[in-house]
């Protein structure tokens, strides 16, 4: 048996895209029953900083992030994606629980 030979061909990118359609597809559907305008976007890399680049460039009247709720003492020392974020860009931010 060649260990160097792949034991599956898996598709990376499409899971990942499967995967985020299917996070968001329940949030896309009462958003568009509600007649609200918004934008989804998919980024790659470290979340915070590709987050925070992406709002400066693009004006936004609100961002809404959800929170992972990681808890005080966690979130103290390991950070927060939605509490850089928050505190990174000129807009409001809604953080949902």
């Amino acid at each position: 048996m060649d260990l160097q030979q792949p034991v599956y061909n898996v598709e990376i990118d499409q899971l990942i895209e499967e995967e985020n359609h299917k996070i968001l597809s329940t949030a896309n559907g009462l958003l568009l029953e509600a007649g609200i305008p918004y934008e989804t976007h998919t980024l790659e890399g470290d979340p915070s900083k590709q987050i925070t680049s992406y709002v400066k460039e693009n004006p936004y009247d609100l961002i809404v992030m959800g929170s992972m709720g990681k808890g005080l003492i966690k979130g103290m020392f390991l950070g927060s994606v939605s509490h850089t974020v928050a505190h990174s860009v000129d807009c409001p931010v809604l953080i949902v629980k």
